[in-house]
């Protein structure tokens, strides 16, 4: 595969690759790391490590560089509505978002079973991959590299943490007073999935009215993901027409 460069194919795959990522590697073993999973079995026996070493150092890397430069940009922002910012940009579902596209699903390197699987390339992995990417960047040509990498690629993401209002936010209140106004049953928030590695897991939430699930949602904190759950029941109410009663 792309770290073994013994062909044409090779190269050209390492040639399209480093295109997707506008970022050219010097030493392809970095990218081979950050892109093969642990089901990934080569028949030559390549020694490559999967990614998961990659994506704990990229976590850091990834915040850190945000952190700096959500400071930068907004000198004047306290530290709870940096967290905030930041949140709202390394969470699961944003990073997978990110990696999407950028097309990285199509080089993830894994096993047969498991790329036949409809499902197997869930936000999880393509968030996972990225952060691993972030880091084989690092390893390759340093900080001021990736940063270069990670802000030109984010720079939309960036914009959009920061305008987003705060009363837009609390979509937990919104849904219960919308719940209230219509007789209906209080929210109800109920976690059902345990997402992510464990040094910085994530939480996927349903939200329940009358018994009836209207929505989910996933954050780096319980709250966050009642956050993101409320919001997608009233984007499904708001479809259904009952948002407006």
């Amino acid at each position: 595969m792309i770290y073994q460069m013994k062909n044409v194919k090779d190269a050209a795959e390492f040639e399209a690759i480093c295109q997707c990522l506008n970022y050219r590697f010097k030493d392809p073993r970095h990218l081979a790391v950050a892109l093969t999973h642990s089901s990934f079995k080569s028949k030559g026996g390549s020694g490559i490590e999967p990614y998961e070493r990659y994506e704990f150092l990229g976590d850091a890397v990834l915040d850190l560089i945000l952190s700096e430069e959500l400071m930068n940009q907004n000198p004047n922002a306290r530290e709870g509505l940096l967290s905030k910012w930041r949140a709202t940009l390394v969470n699961e579902m944003a990073l997978s978002k990110v990696a999407g596209r950028m097309g990285i699903q199509e080089f993830i390197l894994v096993g047969e079973k498991e790329r036949l699987q409809s499902d197997f390339f869930r936000p999880r992995l393509l968030a996972s991959v990225f952060e691993a990417l972030v880091a084989a960047i690092y390893l390759d040509a340093g900080l001021a590299s990736v940063r270069g990498f990670v802000l030109e690629l984010m720079k939309d993401d960036i914009r959009s943490a920061v305008l987003f209002e705060d009363v837009e936010s609390d979509h937990k209140s919104r849904l219960q007073e919308w719940s209230q106004k219509n007789g209906r049953a209080l929210p109800k928030y109920e976690v059902v999935e345990t997402l992510g590695p464990e040094h910085r897991p994530s939480f996927r939430v349903q939200v329940w009215i009358n018994s009836e699930a209207l929505g989910e949602g996933i954050g780096l904190s319980k709250k966050a993901a009642e956050q993101e759950a409320a919001l997608a029941a009233k984007t499904q109410l708001e479809k259904n027409g009952e948002w407006a009663k």
